[in-house]
């Protein structure tokens, strides 16, 4: 049996238990008391996710830092023996890595440009344009 044979087999469950262990481990999610309406939950989950954000910025600068040292030594590997490793894979390792690198800041800029440098959305005027500040 193949590999998406089987993935296609356990997708359901595997996304059910992932369903139930975010749950489990965000209380908020689960909870929807009758005193609370959906608007104090949406906001309950964007506060939560605002401590995730900068966990996925150092996982980013974390991840492209390796990358960065695994690119170094695959172009070492590459001067020592060119046939075993093509120059390819450490320069498209460099590109992943720079990739990584430059994430968290292409994020805050794409999401300053889209939403305004204070976070709330664009509003059309009739003429021009306007950011709130």
């Amino acid at each position: 049996m193949s590999y998406q044979t089987k993935l296609k087999q356990h997708a359901v469950p595997l996304t059910m238990l992932l369903a139930a262990c975010v749950l489990f481990a965000v209380p908020e999610l689960a909870s929807a008391q009758s005193s609370q309406g959906i608007g104090k939950v949406a906001g309950n989950v964007s506060t939560e996710i605002q401590g995730v954000i900068p966990l996925i910025n150092s996982v980013a600068y974390v991840v492209g830092a390796a990358l960065c040292i695994i690119a170094l030594f695959m172009f070492k590997k590459n001067r020592d023996d060119p046939r075993d490793t093509p120059l390819s894979k450490p320069l498209w390792t460099l590109v992943v890595a720079v990739g990584f690198l430059f994430f968290p800041t292409v994020v805050g800029i794409g999401a300053k440009t889209l939403f305004g440098s204070d976070g709330t959305a664009v509003e059309a005027n009739s003429k021009t344009f306007n950011i709130p500040k």
